[in-house]
């Protein structure tokens, strides 16, 4: 174990390499909560392999036999699962993929490191990798070599402890080998529970065992549904369990995951293999172009329809008539086949069905009209993309011969002259466009403001990227915010007239300060081969860098920031700002606005001044997130929620002492404040932007305020302020453009935290809104329907618990208490057997204990009552003789 410790350190720093392109993150927060995996995506760019077992070492049915033996052996509390090595395995990648169904249930959804106890005691550590596809990595080599594993041999893994697995391991019987299967030590039983009374899941009650079994994560034969939600046979095996084996060889590598997972569900619905029957003679290569061709003719007779040319049909039947001579049970198809083949022909010469086929065929025509015209449309855009570049360039150029000329007007004698030149150095654009008028009339001003909406990912309920993009448009927004670089975002954004910001994520940051080969590659790969049909017209590098608490990050923001403006220049791209979104914590002092400083423990020196330095230097502006939401919500007692939602005038505005401005609104104070903290350091000119404000339309009993009435408030004024001439600014910068974002598109249900943090969108995942909003303005209150009356605006305040949502599946229930209960400081002793609140015993009631338990001791670091939506805030407390439960007090 001594030996593994060490490598731990060097496995977290090599774990982004081993984990390819799985999303495996940097810092796990502490927490209870496994959040459920993302439904399967079979896709091209995500595709785990079946190793092939070479000849000699056939996949043995009594490895397998001895594998489920020592499975019904083991204690059904402890899921387990079982592998079959293969080369994949055990290859030069060394990595093993974990069933998705185990995975789901059990694992944490983010990367781990986790501990292989074998039969002897001996511990190993490996990575586990979290992703489209959840696999060992780092570590299951030397796990591998030690014990010997080879291509044939079987591995039970026994899931005892979160994140620690008992190892079994059955050897195939080759020549000259003894037959070696692990029996089970007293010890073993002890951990699997037998005798022991002690495990992690303790807490469960027994009257519950059925639910913590079989269905707390093994994964078994020919039960349920297959993966199309079709009833499966009790006699056919799971997909898990599939291997297509033609003549002692698996030739499930040479399949992509979406071909063999579509001739799985044909084998299962004729109850056995399609390729049993293939002749001796054929060749590995030739059996899986026909069971490939297969699948792709099976496909294509259920996509067919009443147009389908009859030639087609004749077609597929001759092709599955080859296969079948050769072995392939394919007459269910064929049969399939000629019965849509006859009832094509009784009706292909109908009126209606001619008349369909005519329909078509001048459709086509008319959309190859569309898109010869759609082609011609970009090429003119592209032009006009061209042009303003040129223009840009050109700008700047008259800009400069027309400072030229002011710098030798203020030397003549004339003294309204030397009067004008003193207006324009306070900052009167209208006296510069009038002096320069010869000069094309160009001002310095900054682009016009635009309102756009974040587009928030995280949900596994969203509509696809297209339809996100067709709802943006109807909205009339002018610009989105990504929060990466999401191509197929980018490539549904190209040829529309929305602008874009794309996002260069956190962990990308020191990569890319200290290699400028990999900007080069990140903006190539996300700008350019969008750019210009994708409107690109911001790079946020990061987001709340400053917030972190990894200060290397901090010292790596500018460096990165210099490195893509660097890439982007030299593509020739001037349209283009580089920027950093950052939170409003940024300042130590936010009120009154006038007293605005940065917090100090961020080096001015090192990372303040040069990241202003930069903004400035660039023409770039500082983007903020900014909530007045937060701000309200965190002091409800002393903020005004008129003031948080621009309800208050001039006759009641707050002065500041400082400066004299009156403020009507909290967003403009806090704005303000930044704008104040940046003058101290010596820059009088940095320009704000908004890269997220909002409201959120639902919360918890303890998150006031947050409601559909608010919501709506806030972003139908922010709207009307935006659009208002001459008061879009703040008063500290009154004819200032703010470009603002929105957050967010939809309600994301996958994000972590209180109710709120799910609860920002303006739309449904359906595409409904969640309440009326013009952005342009223009309605008035009058013309938007009513709103349903607000009932959380002012604090509750009292005790509150964590308790179980009435409804949900209690199957999910036993695998959240031992999270729960796993952090340890006593938070379940109450619920042990023989203790004062173990009864009833119930599932529910030791869920809502653990629950409540976990919530009062680590809320005030962050704890959620959340439990992945099996949890809720509730009033009501099941405190019964002497079992308390534990409660928040707010």
């Amino acid at each position: 174990m001594e030996r593994n410790r060490k490598k731990r350190s060097s496995m977290k720093q090599e774990h982004h390499q081993q984990c390819g392109d799985s999303p495996c993150s940097e810092e796990v927060k502490a927490g209870p909560n496994y959040y459920p995996l993302r439904p399967r995506r079979f896709i091209h760019e995500v595709s785990q392999r079946f190793g092939k077992v070479p000849k000699g070492y056939e996949v043995s049915s009594d490895v397998i036999k001895r594998a489920k033996e020592i499975e019904a052996n083991l204690d059904p509390q402890f899921p387990c699962f079982k592998k079959i090595m293969l080369r994949t395995h055990l290859g030069n990648a060394y990595s093993l993929n974990l069933p998705m169904a185990f995975v789901r249930k059990n694992m944490p959804p983010h990367e781990a490191v986790c501990t292989l106890e074998d039969e002897d005691g001996e511990l190993w550590e490996t990575m586990f990798c979290f992703g489209e596809i959840h696999f060992f990595r780092a570590g299951w080599k030397e796990f591998a070599v030690d014990h010997n594993l080879l291509e044939g041999d079987a591995v039970v893994f026994q899931l005892v402890a979160p994140c620690k697995f008992k190892a079994f391991i059955v050897r195939s019987t080759r020549s000259g080998e003894v037959d070696e299967t692990p029996k089970l030590s007293q010890s073993d039983e002890n951990i699997n529970g037998k005798e022991s009374g002690k495990s992690h899941s303790q807490y469960i009650s027994q009257s519950d065992e059925n639910i913590n079994g079989k269905e707390s994560g093994e994964v078994r034969e020919g039960k349920g549904k297959d993966s199309r939600g079709h009833e499966k046979s009790t006699v056919f095996v799971d997909l898990q369990n599939f291997n297509v084996i033609f003549k002692g060889v698996a030739l499930d590598s040479n399949f992509k995951i979406d071909v063999r997972h579509d001739y799985y569900d044909l084998c299962l619905s004729q109850n056995s293999y399609l390729h049993v029957g293939l002749l001796e003679a054929i060749s590995d290569s030739f059996a899986v172009d026909i069971i490939s061709d297969t699948v792709k003719i099976a496909k294509a007779i259920k996509s067919s329809n009443i147009t389908t040319p009859i030639s087609k049909f004749k077609l597929w039947d001759q092709a599955l008539e080859r296969f079948e001579k050769l072995g392939m049970k394919v007459g269910f198809l064929r049969a399939r086949a000629s019965k849509l083949m006859d009832l094509a022909e009784q009706v292909k010469d109908t009126p209606n069905v001619k008349r369909y086929k005519e329909a078509l065929m001048q459709y086509d025509i008319e959309g190859e009209e569309i898109r010869t015209l759609e082609a011609k449309l970009w090429e003119v855009q592209q032009e006009r993309e061209k042009l303003h570049s040129e223009i840009e360039i050109l700008k700047k150029q008259v800009l400069g011969e027309g400072s030229k000329f002011l710098e030798e007007a203020y030397y003549a004698p004339w003294l309204h002259i030397q009067r004008m030149m003193k207006k324009i150095k306070e900052g009167d654009i209208v006296l510069v466009v009038q002096i320069i008028f010869c000069l094309l009339a160009l001002s310095n001003a900054k682009a016009a403001t635009r309102i756009g909406i974040v587009y928030g990912g995280q949900g596994n309920n969203l509509p696809a990227p297209n339809q996100s993009v067709q709802l943006l448009q109807r909205m009339n927004v002018d610009a989105v915010r990504l929060p990466d670089a999401n191509h197929e975002m980018l490539h549904s954004l190209s040829r529309t007239r929305l602008h874009v910001a794309i996002t260069v994520e956190n962990e990308l940051i020191p990569d890319i300060a200290s290699n400028q080969t990999r900007a080069d590659q990140w903006v190539q790969e996300n700008v350019v081969a969008y750019y210009p049909e994708a409107m690109v017209r911001y790079i946020f590098v990061g987001n709340e860098v400053l917030s972190q608490n990894n200060t290397s990050l901090w010292h790596d923001l500018v460096p990165a920031l210099k490195r893509i403006h660097d890439a982007v220049r030299n593509h020739n791209i001037e349209n283009i700002k580089i920027a950093t979104p950052l939170a409003m914590d940024i300042l130590e002092t936010t009120f009154p606005p006038s007293r605005g400083t940065f917090r100090s423990d961020i080096p001015q020196d090192q990372v303040l001044v040069p990241l202003l330095k930069f903004l400035d230097g660039t023409n770039s502006l500082l983007f903020l997130n900014v909530f007045p939401y937060k701000a309200w919500s965190a002091n409800p007692t002393n903020l005004s929620l008129d003031q948080a939602l621009f309800r208050v005038d001039q006759s009641s505005a707050y002065q500041d002492p400082g400066s004299s401005l009156n403020y009507t609104n909290l967003l403009d104070q806090m704005l303000d404040s930044v704008l104040y903290a940046t003058e101290k350091l010596g820059f009088e000119n940095i320009d704000l932007g908004i890269s997220a404000t909002g409201w959120p339309h639902a919360g918890d009993i303890d998150q006031p305020g947050a409601n559909v009435y608010n919501a709506a408030t806030y972003n139908r004024n922010l709207a009307r302020k935006l659009n208002s001439k001459g008061s879009a600014g703040t008063p500290a910068r009154p004819k200032a453009l703010i470009p603002t974002f929105i957050y967010s598109l939809f309600d994301e249900n996958q994000k972590l935290g209180p109710t709120t943090e799910r609860s920002w969108g303006l739309l449904r995942p359906n595409g409904l809104p969640t309440y009326e909003l013009d952005l342009t303005g223009s309605r008035s209150d009058k013309e938007y329907s009513e709103l349903p009356t607000p009932l959380n605006n002012n604090p509750y305040r009292g005790n509150l618990w964590c308790i179980v949502v009435p409804g949900v599946n209690t199957s999910y229930l036993s695998q959240a208490i031992i999270n729960a209960c796993s952090q340890g400081n006593g938070t379940c002793d109450a619920i042990a057997p023989g203790k004062e609140c173990y009864e009833p015993v119930s599932l529910i009631s030791h869920a809502s204990y653990a629950f409540s338990s976990y919530w009062a001791q680590f809320r005030s670091r962050g704890g959620a009552c959340y439990f992945d939506g099996l949890a809720m805030e509730s009033t009501r407390d099941l405190s019964h003789g002497s079992c308390k439960y534990p409660s928040v007090t707010v």
